[in-house]
């Protein structure tokens, strides 16, 4: 180092090293700070790793991993005041905020500039913290911590990453660890956390079930109000609204969500009942219009749709059971329903279905949902759907891990050939009961979710009690 001294002050220049690692710097003492704005300043030149930091006392685990190379400016104030301008390359780090799934990725440049306040030797908060990258931006956060320099609250009044854009701040209780979460927006992508954004899940590294079900973080409370929510699908939410109580296993002591799509309005419960038990219930008053926002299925136009679940077991069993129905809908330009038809009759249905569609009076099914962290299961059980020209009967499991179906049922023409049947006097009522169907055929839809293999068997005669059920009326 090189030592210089004049009647004013003291100053030290050179290359040396920090506990090990590399430091350029240059330290100026005043001999005397009275009347001058600080009594010492350090410039110095380091690269940040995280054992550095924790031998420093500064713990930014909670939104930063990785080696920040640093430009720093330190004041020392007094003999308990200190305060640093910082500059950071976060080329090779990860920045994050876990709880909202915001992250700047390790490689992906960035550059932060920010002040750090420091006294008693422990961090109390950083200011105008500004963050520039493609991954993520963010202008004028604060930071605070505790006395023992552990994180606290934050606040940024402007970010963005990917599509959204909006307002964040948060607090940390000392005790319970619990982290509150305020979010506004203008827009809010919000397909990472319903399952839509297939390129996030393929890119994310499967966790072991050891894994999954050893999640262990700090409970969260999050509010989310958007004007629009982008969920994956063709259309986008308005108004959107939600608000998740997680604990620290990862289960949800009360999730909902309220919203528009499609100029109707949607909404979700998750929430314990006045006896405690943990109830699922959703309706979407256009069923269609819901169904594509949260990219799950493109081909339904109008309806309602509802659905209710319980615990399979105990109060707040993550496995449930209940009731799945659309009334009204109408389905359209569906290729596995197409070749289901085609396979009956030689008719122009498939012009039908890839043109106006074909419209159901109702579509109803039981189902059980069974929990896996790792991508959970739904079995559907006695579903059964009925509209002037079809009806059908399926049971079978959607898996969300692999995105893999296995359906069976059947597939009853309610006209074309079966109407001609029933038309004739005496005969076609004995055979179809009343109904106006006696041919039917089975099939099973199976394999990768979005382009299964569709078999369906020869034709058969149905028994008059399967058709009623198909119609949704009383047997005899």
């Amino acid at each position: 180092f090189a030592l210089s001294v004049n009647n004013e002050r003291v100053q030290v220049k050179g290359d040396g090293q920090l506990d090990g690692r590399p430091i350029n710097v240059t330290w100026m003492n005043f001999l005397s700070s009275a009347g001058k704005p600080y009594a010492s300043k350090v410039n110095a030149r380091l690269a940040a790793d995280p054992n550095l930091r924790a031998k420093m006392g500064i713990d930014l685990s909670s939104f930063l991993e990785g080696t920040v190379p640093l430009k720093l400016t330190y004041y020392e104030r007094s003999d308990t005041a200190a305060d640093i301008d910082i500059e950071a390359d976060l080329n090779n780090a990860r920045v994050f905020v876990s709880p909202v799934e915001f992250e700047k990725p390790a490689g992906v440049g960035g550059l932060a500039t920010l002040k750090a306040y420091i006294k008693n030797d422990n961090l109390q908060s950083l200011k105008n913290i500004t963050i520039s990258s493609e991954a993520l931006k963010a202008d004028k956060a604060e930071l605070t911590f505790t006395g023992d320099s552990n994180l606290r609250s934050g606040k940024v009044p402007s970010f963005q990453v990917g599509q959204t854009r909006g307002a964040l701040d948060f607090s940390i209780e000392p005790k319970t660890e619990m982290t509150r979460i305020n979010i506004t927006a203008p827009v809010f992508d919000i397909s990472s956390f319903v399952g839509s954004n297939e390129a996030s899940r393929a890119k994310a590294k499967e966790p072991t079930l050891q894994e999954a079900e050893g999640y262990d973080e700090a409970p969260m409370k999050i509010s989310i109000t958007a004007d629009r929510m982008v969920a994956g699908g063709k259309i986008d939410v308005m108004q959107g609204k939600v608000f998740a109580d997680i604990d620290r296993a990862g289960r949800f002591n009360d999730l909902s969500f309220d919203g528009v799509a499609g100029g109707a309005e949607v909404f979700l419960r998750y929430a314990p009942n006045e006896q405690g038990v943990q109830n699922f219930e959703m309706r979407a008053e256009d069923a269609g219009a819901a169904l594509q926002a949260f990219n799950l299925y493109d081909d339904i136009r109008g309806g309602v749709l509802e659905i209710y679940g319980t615990p399979v077991g105990w109060l707040r069993d993550r496995n449930l059971k209940g009731k799945a129905r659309i009334s009204g809908f109408t389905a359209v330009n569906t290729p596995v329903l197409a070749r289901l038809l085609g396979s009956l009759s030689k008719s122009d249905i498939e012009e039908v279905v890839k043109g106006k569609g074909i419209p159901f009076k109702r579509l109803e099914s039981d189902f059980d949902w069974v929990y896996d962290p790792r991508g959970s299961k739904l079995v559907l059980k006695d579903g059964r759907t009925s509209g002037n020209s079809l009806g059908l009967t399926f049971k079978g499991n959607y898996d969300s891990r692999v995105s893999k179906v296995d359906i069976s049922g059947t597939i009853v023409p309610l006209s074309g050939v079966n109407k001609a049947i029933s038309n004739i006097p005496v005969i076609g009522a004995v055979l179809s009961g009343g109904t106006g169907s006696v041919f039917a055929a089975t099939y099973t839809i199976k394999g990768e979710a979005k382009d299964p293999a569709v078999v369906v068997n020869p034709l058969s005669v149905l028994a008059p009690g399967l058709i009623r059920r198909i119609l949704f009326e009383k047997a005899d």
